[in-house]
């Protein structure tokens, strides 16, 4: 077991059926037969985040029908509401970014922040 944060150089990632099998020194990995041998130097492997996605942009709905079942307050209420004001100047960053963390940190109402638009 490695120290969480840790970083392995020189490591290997061995692959058997599309499951990983080990993760282990190169030298020792060089030793495994394999149908397959990436070679990628200079190069990091990350996991994947298999589901990775945020919610900050339902800050700004914070609070909206809120009270019914999933299935109702997506169907009936974000969907529609996204499909109403979602666009590319909603999503973008505002140029005061600072006062946007601070603001959905706090649990400001959605109706006190400003609205800034993306140029186009």
């Amino acid at each position: 077991m490695h120290p969480s944060g840790a970083v392995l150089r020189e490591h290997s990632l061995a692959i058997r059926d599309g499951r990983i099998e080990a993760i282990l020194p190169r030298a020792e990995a060089v030793q495994i037969p394999a149908d397959e041998v990436h070679d990628l130097p200079g190069h990091a492997l990350l996991p994947g985040l298999i589901n990775a996605h945020g919610h900050a942009g339902m800050s700004l709905l914070r609070g909206f029908a809120d009270d019914q079942p999933l299935a109702r307050w997506l169907e009936d209420h974000i969907w529609p509401a996204e499909a109403a004001h979602v666009s590319e100047s909603f999503v973008s960053s505002t140029p005061d970014s600072s006062w946007w963390m601070r603001a959905t940190a706090s649990g400001a109402s959605p109706m006190s922040m400003p609205v800034t638009r993306a140029p186009r």
